[in-house]
């Protein structure tokens, strides 16, 4: 992107909750499904709709050729999240599965914005698909 146009901004991801889910760890572990990654890996989550107020407001900024990290602020387990689900467990054991963590550093779009934890994002998040006011896939 940067080679190719004079005018660019470039925004790296991590995890994200919000309507519509249908993949991830937080997914599976609503669904009852298999998780897939060790339980006590560690991951930044953003709301979908508050990553894009984020990027909207920082393009409108005029934040030209810039590149940001987005993310939720601070990480969460997946083992923390299954114990945020009414009956949810996760196996005591993770035989074969690698502990990852994920941390994108946000102190530059922090600077221009506030960002959510990840935990209040994950729990509200998690909340609203109990009470039946966020549909997942």
């Amino acid at each position: 992107v940067r080679n190719r146009s004079d005018n660019w901004t470039i925004f790296r991801m991590a995890g994200f909750v919000g309507p519509g889910l249908w993949k991830n760890s937080i997914y599976d572990l609503l669904k009852g499904e298999q998780l897939r990654v060790h339980p006590d890996s560690e991951y930044q989550y953003i709301n979908n709709a508050d990553m894009a107020g984020i990027m909207l407001d920082a393009v409108l900024s005029g934040a030209d050729n810039e590149i940001f990290n987005i993310a939720g602020d601070g990480l969460i387990t997946p083992r923390e999240i299954a114990a945020m689900i009414p009956g949810c467990e996760i196996p005591s054991e993770a035989y074969g599965l690698t502990h990852e963590r994920y941390e994108l550093n946000i102190s530059k779009i922090q600077k221009m914005h506030d960002i959510t934890p990840t935990q209040e994002t994950v729990s509200s998040f998690i909340e609203g698909v109990l009470k039946g006011k966020v549909a997942i896939g």
